[in-house]
C-alpha cells in the first residue's frame, strides 16, 4: 500500500486519483496532523464493503465456506442455464 502527505497529493490530485484508479492499489493520505484516510477505487471499496455484508451473516459465510470446499474439493457441478431448475 502506497502512503502520500495531503501536501504532496495536492499538486496533481488528478493525476493521484488516476493513478489509484489504475493500479487498483489502496493509498494511505497523511494529513499535517498525522490523521490518516485510505483513498481506493470505489470498484474495491463496494466488493470490500459487500464481503463484509456477506461475511457478516453467519448462515451465508457458513454457505460461502461449504461453496469454497467443494470448489477446493473439485465437487462442482457446471450446468447450463437451460439444465438448471428454475
Amino acid at each position: 500500500m502506497n502512503a502520500i502527505t495531503t501536501q504532496e497529493a495536492g499538486k496533481d490530485l488528478e493525476a493521484l486519483v488516476h493513478s489509484i484508479i489504475q493500479s487498483i492499489e489502496p493509498t494511505i493520505m497523511i494529513a499535517q496532523d498525522g490523521s490518516k484516510v485510505v483513498v481506493m477505487p470505489i470498484e474495491e471499496y463496494n466488493s470490500l464493503s459487500e464481503t463484509d455484508y456477506l461475511i457478516s451473516n453467519p448462515k451465508t459465510a457458513y454457505k460461502l465456506r461449504q461453496a469454497l470446499e467443494q470448489v477446493q474439493n473439485n465437487q462442482v457441478v457446471s450446468k447450463t442455464l437451460a439444465e438448471l431448475d428454475l
